[in-house]
């Protein structure tokens, strides 16, 4: 922290720091462009929106929530934050630029990862305090990809409820407004293993990053609770929301008999949608006349009920 302090300091008259959300006071000046300065407020919503009217486990005043964002001015880097709520994020654009922006949210992201300045929150340069570095080219490297900083290893697709989304094309106007709709970017899973009389069972569902259900030695019917991760594809899980985007997982299931002496296994590649607790729903058979069946399906009730889309919590 004091090597941060001090690498601010040294680049002072580049950088000017203003502290918005929970500490703002004034909105500074810049003496180097003459471009007229034009402060705006950032509004984040989308997915992010729907989550934040359900109901709080504490005080609002209390967020444990970290928001991310990185602006670009043209194709250069020109300012980024991090912040813990949404409420009064400002920053000031010059009159004559048109900008970018991207963000990345965590929920509970204070309390799940290792620090507030570790992925995707990594910064190219120096991060103090809460606000906006503007004017800036250093920058966040991580905001778009899928790692998080969960343990000292492991750090993709992690245990973690994740919102991204971006805006282009933006020319500031006095008492504007830049609107963010964020799209969550995670999924959620769970297993169901059901009609289980005879033998063992062994469940892993995995990608190239993460494995997501390791469970072995099932001796009777098992459902588990469910657990949210982040996409391995953040960009296009945002890009392509609106079109039920999934994505592959491959999931192995052996079943184990008559002390071992009779093994099955299967391998299937499902599809896990983003927003939703995918449930995967496996159904034991016990003997010829009834097959062992598998499947994936949104969480909407028992199997023959109506499915229903139900978005994460």
């Amino acid at each position: 922290m004091c090597f941060m302090k001090y690498f601010i300091m040294t680049i002072w008259t580049a950088l000017l720091l203003s502290m918005v959300g929970c500490s703002q006071e004034e909105i500074p000046s810049l003496s180097e462009e003459s471009a007229e300065i034009v402060p705006v407020k950032i509004s984040l919503g989308g997915d992010l929106i729907q989550t934040e009217e359900s109901p709080l486990s504490r005080a609002e005043t209390e967020s444990r929530d970290l928001y991310g964002i990185q602006v670009y001015r043209g194709g250069d880097y020109f300012a980024y934050g991090m912040f813990d709520n949404t409420n009064d994020i400002t920053i000031n654009l010059l009159a004559d630029g048109i900008y970018s922006f991207e963000c990345t949210a965590i929920k509970d992201g204070k309390d799940v990862l290792d620090s507030y300045y570790t992925w995707p929150f990594r910064c190219y340069g120096a991060l103090s305090d809460l606000g906006f570095f503007e004017y800036s080219w250093y920058h966040f490297e991580d905001l778009d990809t899928n790692s998080a900083g969960i343990g000292n290893y492991g750090r993709y697709c992690r245990e973690i409820n994740r919102y991204y989304g971006r805006l282009s094309n933006y020319t500031p106007s006095v008492n504007g407004v830049v609107n963010m709709e964020l799209k969550r970017v995670s999924f959620g899973i769970k297993l169901k293993v059901t009609n289980l009389q005879e033998g063992t069972v062994s469940v892993t569902c995995k990608n190239d990053y993460n494995t997501f259900i390791n469970k072995s030695g099932l001796t009777s019917d098992y459902e588990s609770e469910g657990e949210v991760y982040s996409m391995a594809n953040v960009y296009d899980a945002w890009q392509y929301a609106a079109n039920d985007y999934t994505e592959p997982l491959i999931l192995t299931v052996t079943w184990d008999r008559e002390g071992g002496l009779i093994s099955d296994t299967w391998t299937k590649t499902i599809q896990v949608k983003r927003n939703v607790m995918n449930t995967i729903r496996i159904k034991m058979g016990t003997d010829e006349k009834e097959d062992t069946g598998i499947g994936v399906t949104p969480e909407g009730g028992d199997e023959g009920e109506e499915e229903e889309e139900i978005p994460l919590g």
